[in-house]
């Protein structure tokens, strides 16, 4: 799972869940705090390990 949401985070300040369909209605927007609790979710769920790579920290820096 990639969490870099730079591809779904719109201008509206909304994560568009479905934002590779062709004929995107809008209607999987969510803000950013559902989406965060959504992660959350997942974390608690399931055993996902948290890794940060050398390309997520440049990434980031360079965003900034």
């Amino acid at each position: 799972m990639n969490v870099a949401a730079s591809e779904f985070y719109g201008k509206d300040k909304t994560c568009d869940l479905n934002f590779k369909e062709e004929n995107n209605n809008g209607s999987q927007k969510i803000s950013e705090v559902q989406l965060k609790d959504l992660y959350k979710s997942f974390v608690s769920e399931y055993p996902i390990t948290q890794r940060l790579t050398k390309l997520d920290l440049l990434l980031g820096a360079l965003k900034l």
